[in-house]
């Protein structure tokens, strides 16, 4: 194919119309900013041009649509001029003098193309000749794109925030639009390759709507960031196809049609997939939010409280983004912020559900409404310079992001990653919340139950005691019912203060003094009480105590007090039982996993049905039992890294109960 066909005159035509699209759209996405205003007059000023070049390139005598064209273009840098100084803020004379500099220039190129020495008279389409004034016209040209570029690189320096990212944006794409329409016009008449003209509108659809686009949407980004989004898809486009070119022409030849094109597509899409990847990495990987959200998961795992979460979350986002202050609050689908950190209303959660997240760059774009105006007043009511809100399932997470030091406003990937950790805090606050909220519903159903057995121990003693006050007025005189009174009264009232006090210790068990001791010893201390209650029951004690070395780490208070429980419960379970011969027996050993403490009885034993409920409060078999015995040794062994369980049930065997003392606790 000969390279001086034309790639297609329609794409001129099409150009013209998504320009003047694309600046319609900026105009009314807010009508009342003055930079969107001249990016709406420069799209119907390109757009025009355009329409020119394409009669032009399409007439029977297209040397006349030349001119005009060449004339409309002479004059578009006199129209990115008032773009820079709309960015800049410029007022006054200097502004005047500037603007009659540039149009007196512009003036000249445009008069330039309308003259013979632009293109002289016998100059055909066979044999096209150009004066010294199309030279003269392209070095004007390229001339004013320099000094357009230079300026701005001038200006920019004296700016920050957001007009020095538009300024960029605006530098980048305006100046290398001009420039490369200008190199291409160049090339055209050293080659002689009339193709390179129809490039023209393919380079001013990309960097025009890419420069208006990025400068008029509520999205503000970095010239580096569209740069290498660019050249990434550039990359992607060049590689592929390459590969697609020789897959086609390899796999074509072995397989034929149609398999050939399906088995390149398949190969297509999946370079296409991996190399995406891979391009990501080279044009600005961004390893510190892999980093950051790292952070995020590892302070979950060592704090179970929101707000110190939140506060964690808080500085590990300010390092990251270089932020003044940062505020993270969620609320409970219920419109209250329940942390406090931001001033969030009802109403501010309605609008922000609609916008997702809010900064002033992009209030300050898009067109003014109810929601943007109440979005403004939050964020200076928080003194914010953005908010981000993610909503889940359970929890909607809102970040607020106060102002730079540098004064660099919130770019859109930035406020991207953000969302990105702002849904990431989401999943970790909803589990911790819905992990509270099951906490506090097991405490609530324990002290449903602890409240019944509360109720059910002391109502007891209190019938006793109020059928015995009912009857005093009658038969007090009665000395044998004044002694039975005084005995039962004092039992009962005896009876609550011990459920009482074992109430306390379950609830408020005080912190355990470890110290190495002998099992031996505290054993033999604790016999003689032991005994005299099994004398008491007919019940005899059997000890079965290792020699040597028995030494554990323990509580001997709080463990004396778990023997005697076990050694009680021991004797009582053998209240029913018919056999003649009643004993229990303490014994110790040393196995793999540390010293054994079994104590041991011949009573009924304790069947399957009843293990689930050993350890609970106020679960017992016996008939003048409290039900605490059991679930208080238990914490008190727990407490001091020691574990109590008991033996599987065997008919006719008795029960074992057996405390582990590791021996990491005993070195």
């Amino acid at each position: 194919m000969s390279l001086d066909k034309p790639i297609g005159d329609e794409a001129t035509l099409v150009a013209a119309v998504l320009v003047i699209l694309v600046g319609s759209a900026a105009l009314w996405t807010n009508p009342k900013r003055t930079l969107n205003r001249l990016f709406f007059s420069t799209s119907i000023h390109v757009s025009l041009w355009l329409s020119l070049l394409y009669m032009a390139l399409t007439a029977g005598n297209g040397l006349p649509w030349m001119r005009a064209c060449c004339s409309v273009a002479g004059l578009l840098p006199l129209h990115l001029l008032f773009l820079r100084e709309a960015v800049v803020g410029s007022r006054g004379r200097a502004l005047r003098r500037t603007i009659l500099g540039w149009a007196a220039v512009c003036a000249v190129m445009s008069i330039v193309p309308t003259t013979f020495l632009f293109v002289p008279e016998h100059s055909s389409k066979e044999d096209k000749i150009f004066g010294l004034g199309y030279y003269l016209f392209i070095a004007m040209q390229m001339g004013a794109y320099l000094e357009l570029c230079r300026g701005s690189v001038i200006r920019a320096r004296t700016l920050s925030g957001i007009a020095r990212i538009e300024l960029n944006i605006l530098l980048l794409g305006g100046c290398i639009t001009g420039g490369v329409v200008i190199i291409l016009m160049l090339c055209s008449v050293i080659t002689g390759v009339r193709a390179l003209i129809h490039v023209q509108p393919l380079v001013i659809l990309l960097f025009y709507s890419m420069t208006v686009l990025a400068i008029t949407t509520h999205r503000v980004f970095e010239p580096s960031y569209l740069l290498q989004a660019a050249l990434r898809r550039v990359a992607l486009v060049a590689i592929v196809s390459a590969v697609g070119y020789i897959c086609d022409q390899g796999i074509g030849l072995l397989v034929g049609e149609p398999f050939g094109f399906i088995a390149t597509t398949g190969i297509i899409l999946l370079i296409a997939q991996k190399l995406d990847n891979s391009l990501i990495l080279i044009f600005g990987s961004n390893s510190q939010l892999t980093r950051v959200t790292r952070q995020v998961f590892d302070a979950a795992e060592q704090s179970l409280d929101m707000r110190e979460l939140a506060s964690k979350y808080e500085k590990i986002i300010e390092q990251y983004l270089g932020a003044t202050v940062v505020m993270i609050d969620y609320s409970v689908k219920s419109g209250k912020c329940e942390l406090g950190r931001l001033g969030i209303r009802e109403k501010d959660l309605v609008g922000m559900r609609s916008m997702g997240w809010v900064t002033e760059e992009r209030l300050e774009r898009e067109r003014a409404t109810a929601v943007s105006k109440e979005m403004s007043t939050l964020l200076g009511r928080n003194g914010a310079n953005a908010i981000i809100f993610e909503s889940g399932s359970t929890l909607d997470v809102l970040i607020g992001l106060g102002e730079r030091p540098s004064g660099r406003p919130y770019v859109y990937h930035e406020i991207r990653e953000v969302m990105d950790l702002a849904k990431k805090i989401e999943g970790v606050f909803a589990r911790l919340y819905l992990t509270v909220k099951a906490q506090n519903a097991e405490r609530l159903a324990a002290a449903g139950v602890l409240g019944a057995g509360v109720a059910h121990e002391i109502r007891n003693p209190l019938v006793s005691i109020k059928t015995f006050v009912q009857l005093l007025p009658s038969q007090y005189g009665n000395a044998e019912f004044r002694a039975r009174f005084f005995s039962i009264i004092s039992d009962e009232v005896a009876r609550i203060e011990g459920l009482t006090e074992q109430l306390m210790n379950l609830a408020s068990p005080r912190k355990p003094e470890v110290a190495i001791y002998s099992l031996r010893r505290m054993i033999s201390e604790v016999m003689p009480l032991v005994e005299c209650k099994a004398v008491e029951r007919g019940v005899s004690v059997e000890l079965a105590l290792i020699d040597g070395d028995d030494d554990i780490a323990v509580d001997p208070n709080s463990f004396r007090q778990v023997l005697i429980n076990l050694c009680q419960n021991a004797i009582q379970a053998q209240e029913q039982v018919g056999k003649m011969e009643k004993w229990i027996e303490i014994s110790t050993s040393r196995g793999d996993r540390g010293m054994l403490l079994i104590v041991r009885d011949n009573g009924p034993g304790i069947r399957p049905e009843e293990r689930g409920r050993l350890f609970e409060v106020f679960h017992t078999t016996k008939s003048n039992g409290f039900g605490l015995g059991l679930a208080l040794s238990s914490s008190i062994l727990r407490e001091q890294g020691a574990e109590l369980t008991v033996d599987p049930f065997i008919e006719g065997e008795g029960a074992a109960f057996r405390v582990l003392f590791p021996w990491k606790a005993s070195s």
